[in-house]
């Protein structure tokens, strides 16, 4: 019996969820977690060899980690040399090249990833890696150059170039930004290496490029909000006094209301209104929000984005899902001297799901994004009266409940 108590609770083990490698015996143990130490579940962890500086890893095996965040694999059979982990869970990675050079159990953090973007050159997209992991960069549309996602960390990133051998260079990634760490230049060292910023724009990062050209945080930005709680009904309406908020957040409340003439019965609306200062005059605004439910699935709710310079000339972009089946209504449409000028390729049900917006601007162009990519450019033949403002509103149609959406941060960049 002592013989078979080891099948027999390996036959239990197997007839749960854990997802592994399917090996009978595990000699090397991955403990998958996030910042604050709790361990991640149904992460993909690959066993990987590393192949130096010259190539991406191999892979060698990949499992599945279980509740307590556990992968297990065997010891190859030509032994422990130069194995690492790899680790995917959604949008999220890990990485541990030569983890288990000394020890059999290692370790791997989880965070989120952001995309690097390295230009192509004469030798056309490079081929990027961090030594001693399987992941590598995939190559943009075109030939434009490459992306690599990676995760928050201090990385040496390989970048190969035509038949050359890979230039390492060190890259740190947080939160907000991806930064190029620049070793100090040996008397030997005459070339000028040029700095690699992430493709944008991004509002994770605190710089990006677009088209070529650099872009960076304004940390001394406010958008100065004015928020305004307007009333309106089929017969009626009444703007609200506004109030400044010095802060990059907001919230934005729509929801029954009752009209003055009619004190017992609900029959209007509320609606928030944000209106921005003067901005610059270039720039891209960035905004996060974060709905209390998705807006796609509440018809009663929209959501309209205007940018104006002050005479009323500029874009406006309004997201009502009652007018999808409308083939022109969620394209960014012009006003005053404006005209329209090309728009992206987006469906009603994407513009409507994405949390995050862009809205950048020249005294001649504005263009929107969001975090699908490109949604339309709007071009004047000639340059805005005065700086614009940026106004966001949330309204809603008779009768729909309260809701809420919160805009969790704006950031502006500007040129470099």
């Amino acid at each position: 019996m002592k013989r078979l108590f080891p099948l027999l609770a390996l036959w239990i083990t197997s007839c749960g969820e854990v997802k592994t490698g399917g090996f009978e015996t595990s000699d090397l143990q991955a403990r998958v977690h996030r910042k604050d130490g709790s361990p991640v579940a149904s992460a993909r962890v690959w066993l990987v060899r590393s192949r130096g500086d010259s190539a991406p890893a191999m892979a060698l095996d990949s499992s599945w980690t279980d509740a307590s965040g556990l992968a297990n694999f065997p010891v190859p059979a030509d032994g422990p040399m130069g194995l690492g982990l790899d680790v995917q869970r959604e949008d999220s990675l890990g990485m541990a090249p030569l983890a288990f050079g000394s020890t059999s159990r290692a370790s791997v953090l989880l965070s989120p990833s952001h995309d690097l973007s390295i230009p192509a050159d004469s030798n056309g997209a490079p081929r990027c890696f961090v030594p001693g992991s399987h992941f590598a960069s995939r190559s943009q549309s075109e030939g434009s150059g490459a992306v690599i996602s990676l995760p928050q960390g201090t990385w040496d990133l390989a970048i190969a170039r035509g038949a050359a051998a890979p230039m390492v260079t060190p890259f740190v990634v947080t939160k907000d930004s991806v930064v190029v760490v620049r070793p100090p230049v040996s008397d030997t060292d005459t070339g000028f290496r040029e700095p690699f910023f992430p493709e944008g724009p991004n509002i994770s990062m605190d710089s990006f490029q677009v088209q070529g050209r650099r872009y960076a945080v304004d940390r001394s930005f406010l958008p100065g909000w004015i928020v305004r709680k307007d009333t309106f009904s089929n017969s009626s309406f009444r703007q609200g006094s506004g109030s400044s908020s010095s802060s990059d957040s907001a919230f934005l409340t729509s929801g029954p209301a009752r009209i003055p003439a009619f004190p017992d019965t609900i029959n209007g609306q509320i609606l928030t209104v944000l209106e921005s200062a003067r901005l610059p005059e270039t720039g891209f605004i960035a905004m996060r929000f974060l709905f209390s439910q998705p807006l796609p699935a509440d018809s009663g709710r929209y959501l309209h984005f205007e940018l104006n310079d002050e005479l009323g000339s500029g874009a406006f972009l309004n997201l009502n899902p009652r007018m999808r089946t409308i083939s022109d209504s969620f394209q960014i449409q012009p006003r005053g001297s404006f005209l329209d000028s090309a728009q992206g390729m987006q469906t009603p049900e994407q513009k409507l799901s994405s949390q995050i917006w862009y809205f950048f601007w020249t005294p001649g162009i504005v263009e929107v994004r969001n975090s699908e990519g490109f949604v339309g450019v709007l071009r004047s033949s000639q340059d805005m009266a005065g700086r614009p403002t940026l106004k966001v509103t949330l309204g809603a149609f008779v009768p729909t409940p309260s809701s809420q959406v919160n805009l969790v941060s704006t950031r502006l960049y500007l040129p470099r």
